[in-house]
């Protein structure tokens, strides 16, 4: 029976898609430099790739950083130092919170019932100021992020940590929600957790994952 709940930070419970968009938004402003839709997608199309670099261990975060914006930039034509952007990106993510439709809701129904616990990639202090902000931090009963741990999802060692902190519960007891193939499903399908994949572009994609959900509120059927 599940007790203990991980649950992905971006594109699972905050809307990461339009986070980034507002993000980037102010950064081109506070830049001088005018804002189009062409730059954001782009910057999804980079980043996922560069994410699933860092996955699969050939790339730190902190090397993202330097070449991130520049790729970017490149590759749009833009005549501009990336590296200078990317604090300011990373400054006005920190503040934003949209939260993905229904995420509060079923926070509020998961609360009562199973210990739910952050399991993020993302920087440390920008998700705890963003799950402040969107006002659900007080949600969670532990905040599992790569940052602090020294390890990432998907790697073994990243689930050891949760789990040595959690008192080694047993490993059906818990599951793994989260919008990632690689990091999220992968990870908790090898380490032999429950897994529910977030298929929240509603892709119908065939995965090996225990659950598969489209909206979030389809998580009340399941738990």
């Amino acid at each position: 029976m599940i007790k203990t709940i991980l649950l992905d930070i971006d594109n699972t419970i905050m809307n990461f898609d339009e986070c980034s968009k507002l993000a980037i938004k102010q950064a081109c402003a506070d830049f001088d430099m005018p804002f189009d839709d062409s730059i954001h997608n782009v910057y999804l199309e980079i980043n996922n790739l560069l994410w699933q670099r860092i996955e699969s261990g050939v790339l730190t975060r902190q090397d993202m950083y330097k070449i991130r914006w520049q790729m970017i930039f490149d590759k749009l034509g833009i005549k501009r130092d990336g590296k200078s952007f990317e604090p300011l990106f990373l400054s006005n993510l920190a503040k934003q919170s949209v939260l993905v439709d229904g995420a509060k809701d079923v926070l509020t129904y998961l609360k009562p019932k199973y210990t739910l616990c952050v399991a993020s990639n993302a920087p440390y202090e920008q998700q705890l100021q963003r799950l402040q902000n969107a006002g659900i931090r007080q949600f969670f009963d532990e905040f599992f992020i790569s940052e602090k741990i020294g390890h990432q999802k998907p790697t073994k060692e990243f689930f050891d940590f949760c789990f040595c902190k959690l008192g080694n519960p047993q490993k059906q007891d818990v599951m793994i929600i989260g919008d990632s193939l690689t990091a999220d499903i992968s990870g908790g399908k090898n380490y032999g957790i429950k897994t529910c994949w977030f298929d929240r572009y509603n892709t119908k994609q065939k995965v090996d994952a225990d659950f598969c959900i489209d909206k979030l509120e389809q998580l009340k059927n399941i738990l």
